[in-house]
């Protein structure tokens, strides 16, 4: 379980070693207003597969007993917004702030948003592989790396971080907020 938070923060130090100081400018009322939209945009089959009753078909105790075990339950909206602002942070900051930023020195839009799904989808395969069988990883794995590839291909087009972030937050918020509302009957 350690394995997690060490990971983040070592995504944290590295892309600060490199990317400090990193040119962010306020976020404009665009920007917001894309991350909206990108997060809409994104989450569309997410939620249809949570609306339809998708959970159902995973093996889902193995990560409710965890859940209940460690007591997320009992302050779980708080821990669900609190990891989203991080996590999206985080990996938006790295992937698309680092990543993103030495691909596009070396290789077209094209060749950079490809890789920076491909570089986006083992981060979570790992932490997915501990709660579900190999089919279910890969495909979330690959819906992960989609979700990647779009936000690569605009950071590569020079969209703003917080658009991406925001947008990032968006998709971390429905899938894990709505999907462990509903996993855990709340």
């Amino acid at each position: 379980t350690i394995v997690l938070p060490l990971g983040k923060l070592s995504i944290l130090a590295a892309s600060i070693y490199y990317l400090w100081p990193i040119n962010l400018r306020w976020p404009s009322k665009r920007d917001l207003g894309r991350g909206l939209v990108h997060g809409a945009v994104l989450c569309v089959v997410p939620i249809l597969f949570l609306a339809s009753g998708g959970l159902e078909l995973l093996p889902t105790a193995p990560l409710k007993e965890k859940m209940v075990r460690i007591g997320f339950l009992d302050h779980f909206y708080l821990l669900v917004t609190l990891i989203s602002l991080a996590n999206a942070g985080f990996e938006e900051w790295f992937f698309r702030g680092f990543i993103v930023s030495q691909l596009q020195r070396r290789f077209s839009i094209k060749i950079t948003t490809i890789l920076g799904a491909i570089f986006f989808m083992p981060h979570h395969f790992v932490i997915l592989v501990n709660y579900m069988p190999l089919e279910w990883n890969l495909l979330f794995t690959a819906g992960t790396g989609v979700a990647g590839a779009y936000w690569t291909y605009f950071r590569a087009r020079g969209e703003s971080l917080y658009t991406l972030y925001l947008s990032h937050l968006i998709c971390d918020l429905i899938i894990v907020g709505i999907g462990g509302t509903l996993l855990l009957g709340l």
